[in-house]
């Protein structure tokens, strides 16, 4: 359900677009330009959310890594410091969280040393609550997923039948421009999602021992010497010997 979503949303960035590069070519009266309205309303709306949590995230983290560093640096005089000297490396956002909450405990007695290189621990408290703020507002307890999905899902039909009425009014506008109209098919269309590979796992073939004692496969059986059979050996023949038995 999340790619069918995924794949509805890029088709409707791309029509919203196709309005901004296009909308002085509709007539003042055309339902185009309400039409892209709603598109652009839908798109901007679920972008904010996204875009406000991924900014405050990012902030957090640079900020962490630059207060890691300094207390790395700090750790010479200040010893305990040393275990908070390693930034955030691929957390998600609760450990993200965790990890800002500790090391603001640690470094806030040493506030003092942390100023003097440039690093306000006030202000990295600041971000803390700001990115929790922001992974607050795109989260939802299990009893409002519903309603959120039902908000969703009456948001995106808006968008899409706008997208209907527009298939029509661009046809029309640009009936004689075949140009355009290509980049608005093209614009609009809906891409399938790719199907996952499936990974089939092939059976691993059974491997049984031979009985002790068993004779071991011809092919792999080198002829006996004479040495250790105790036959005496054949002896050689040569052009003398040939010529002589002749």
């Amino acid at each position: 359900m999340r790619t069918q979503y995924r794949t509805r949303y890029d088709m409707l960035i791309r029509v919203r677009d196709f309005g901004a590069t296009h909308a002085q070519r509709f007539a003042e009266t055309s339902s185009a330009h309400a039409a892209f309205a709603i598109v652009a309303t839908e798109v901007s709306s679920r972008s904010a959310r996204v875009a406000r949590k991924a900014d405050a995230r990012q902030q957090l983290v640079d900020a962490l890594a630059r207060a890691a560093q300094t207390a790395w640096v700090l750790s010479r005089t200040v010893p305990e410091l040393a275990e908070h000297a390693d930034g955030p490396v691929r957390m998600g956002d609760r450990q993200l969280l965790t990890f800002g909450r500790g090391f603001l405990a640690a470094a806030t007695p040493h506030a003092a040393q942390f100023a003097a290189h440039g690093i306000v621990i006030e202000g990295l408290g600041s971000q803390i609550e700001a990115f929790e703020a922001a992974v607050a507002e795109t989260a939802t307890r299990r009893d409002e997923l519903r309603q959120t999905r039902s908000r969703i899902k009456a948001s995106l039909t808006r968008a899409l039948e706008a997208v209907d009425t527009l298939d029509v009014t661009v046809a029309n506008t640009f009936a004689s421009d075949a140009v355009t109209l290509a980049a608005w098919k093209r614009e609009r269309r809906l891409e399938k999602p790719r199907p996952r590979a499936r990974v089939v796992k092939l059976a691993k073939p059974a491997v049984t021992s031979a009985p002790a004692g068993s004779p071991a496969p011809p092919e792999a059986l080198a002829p006996a010497t004479a040495a250790e059979t105790g036959a005496p050996e054949a002896p050689a023949v040569t052009d003398a010997t040939a010529t002589k038995a002749a």
